[in-house]
């Protein structure tokens, strides 16, 4: 009788035990794509004088969400995807973006702007964009593209939503930031290519812009300054 009581408490357990996983699975998202999550850090090349950039604060975050659409019972597949790229580039001195009376956008020293006793902190320029990626993949597992080793290249468009200049500083003490919302003559669409290599949980990628930041004569000493970007990815589901 303890024999058939102890029998059926494991049985009992097993029960639960799939009752948990299962409501687990069902927790879960069923999507027939994957959300990307990129992190990395942002350079310029061919820029003026003046608009040297940080490492640490030129930084990026682009949330993706692509499709997996396998070509035919080959180890490639084609991802097309839409998401937000988040880009910001941190000023080396202390200067900042301003608008002159012509429109075209200028570097500033900060100090033509604020009181001599202020130290600076920060300034960055934001670049926020809708982006439109597309990948073709390579998968060394062809059965199943959620497992083995994996490549891509590819190239994305972007329309610019968003730009603004934020300034932060210290004044008698007090902590204090000036947010002045404008693109400065940044590129309103953007495109360039792209490269990821890894596995589906975390891999390596980067971006290459093939058009200017700024409208062409309209930028920093009507510079033709480009970027790209390096970073990692996290696949969020």
């Amino acid at each position: 009788m303890a024999l058939l009581l102890s029998f059926g408490a494991v049985a009992l357990e097993n029960d639960d035990d799939n009752d948990k996983k299962k409501k687990k699975q069902k927790a879960r998202p069923d999507l027939p794509g994957i959300l990307l999550i990129d992190v990395g850090f942002n350079f310029l090349q061919d820029n003026p004088e003046g608009m040297d950039v940080g490492f640490w604060g030129s930084k990026i975050v682009n949330f993706y969400y692509y499709l997996d659409i396998p070509i035919g019972k080959s180890h490639f597949s084609f991802g097309p995807g839409i998401g937000f790229g988040l880009e910001k580039y941190s000023f080396d001195d202390n200067n900042t973006l301003t608008l002159n009376n012509s429109g075209n956008t200028e570097i500033t020293e900060l100090a033509n702007l604020l009181n001599d006793d202020v130290e600076i902190k920060k300034s960055k320029i934001a670049a926020n964009y809708i982006d439109i990626p597309v990948e073709f993949r390579f998968h060394v597992n062809k059965e199943n593209h959620d497992q083995g080793f994996r490549a891509a290249i590819g190239g994305k468009v972007g329309f610019l939503f968003d730009g603004h200049t934020k300034i932060k500083y210290e004044e008698d003490g007090d902590n204090k930031k000036i947010k002045q919302k404008d693109n400065f003559n940044l590129q309103r669409f953007r495109y360039g290519v792209t490269a990821r290599i890894g596995f589906p949980g975390i891999n390596l990628f980067g971006y290459y812009s093939l058009s200017e930041l700024f409208e062409s004569g309209r930028g920093p000493d009507e510079t033709t300054a480009t970027s790209f970007n390096l970073g990692i990815s996290i696949s969020g589901f």
